[in-house]
């Protein structure tokens, strides 16, 4: 099982720690998921998200050669920005999500989504590599996120600085009388407003403390940030994958996006469960249109939350209302 670099922080904060894919991951800490969820909401909580891989790409035409890989073009990212995609299978399915950070005009800092597994490692490798160049960066890099309502006001009084939302930048961070250099990118983490940030391995304990030692900043695990994601309506990268072909797509199965008959993703509130994840979602009928992907409980709008993937969207302007079938 492998270790994020903060995997001794997680062991003194008492967390449970479970695997996630390959990885020994923190599911809460002694608060407990709901306080988690809740505090993020309220102030802001730090994640661990150093379950990524980390690489250099570069190579002449990059933006290019990789708009061809991609889902979306990369060759029109701002100065400043950074851009979430996603790699595609030789099908044009969705293969993995990622993270692109331009550090220079043929040089990209590339940020692979959390927990995935070997082979989905090895398969952006042998697509990368047909036409660029890469270099593995996981041994050196790590990284957590500081998400919540108040994230911006600790991030501008701890580092002094702010970055526009959408945008990443080198920040400069003081930890025991040193300066220590960081990619931040400010974005959204769980359907939260965040800050990312990327840094030495090495400088992984010191840095987290720098945060934690605020007030108002707490830790939260893997549970609070997936109750966070389907409160706030965010797909995981397999139900994109498999439903969503968002319009004017310029990849090799555009013409899946241009059937009136292709699934789509619905977000559903219940009680104070959720249907367990593969239950079959009917009409009225007790004909089943789909499967339940995902669900929680989330505290902040006090009901439980699934997402739905519905086989074909005509069907809905058919029903009235959705129906789960649970346990047969």
């Amino acid at each position: 099982m492998a270790h994020t670099a903060l995997f001794d922080v997680h062991k003194e904060l008492q967390a449970k720690m479970v695997p996630q894919n390959s990885w020994d991951m923190p599911l809460f800490y002694p608060g407990g998921t709901v306080a988690e969820h809740r505090h993020t909401l309220k102030e802001a909580s730090l994640f661990d998200t150093g379950n990524r891989s980390y690489f250099q790409i570069t190579g002449t035409a990059l933006k290019t050669k990789l708009s061809e890989l991609l889902l979306w073009k990369c060759d029109n990212i701002a100065d400043g920005k950074f851009q979430e995609n996603f790699l595609l299978r030789n099908d044009g399915s969705i293969a993995l999500k990622l993270i692109l950070i331009p550090m220079a005009e043929d040089d990209f800092f590339v940020i692979l989504d959390q927990g995935i597994s070997g082979s989905e490692k090895q398969f952006f490798i042998e697509k990368i590599s047909s036409s660029l160049e890469y270099r593995e960066l996981s041994e050196y890099f790590s990284s957590f996120a500081l998400a919540g309502k108040n994230c911006r006001n600790y991030f501008n009084d701890i580092t002094g600085t702010d970055i526009p939302e959408g945008c990443f930048d080198k920040v400069e961070l003081d930890v025991e009388d040193e300066k220590f250099r960081s990619i931040v990118m400010h974005g959204k983490y769980s359907g939260v407003e965040a800050y990312e940030f990327f840094f030495n391995k090495e400088l992984a304990p010191e840095l987290y403390e720098l945060f934690y030692r605020n007030s108002g900043i707490e830790p939260a695990g893997i549970a609070a940030a997936e109750s966070l994601r389907i409160e706030h309506a965010v797909p995981g990268t397999a139900e994109f994958a498999s439903a969503i072909y968002p319009d004017g797509c310029s990849y090799i199965c555009r013409d899946i996006s241009e059937k009136n008959s292709s699934p789509v993703l619905v977000s559903v509130n219940l009680g104070r469960n959720p249907a367990p994840c593969g239950s079959d979602v009917c009409n009225k009928s007790g004909n089943i249109i789909g499967k339940v992907c995902s669900g929680a409980f989330c505290p902040g709008i006090n009901c439980a939350r699934v997402w739905c993937r519905i086989n074909d969207r005509n069907l809905l302007d058919k029903v009235d209302g959705l129906f789960f079938k649970i346990n047969g």
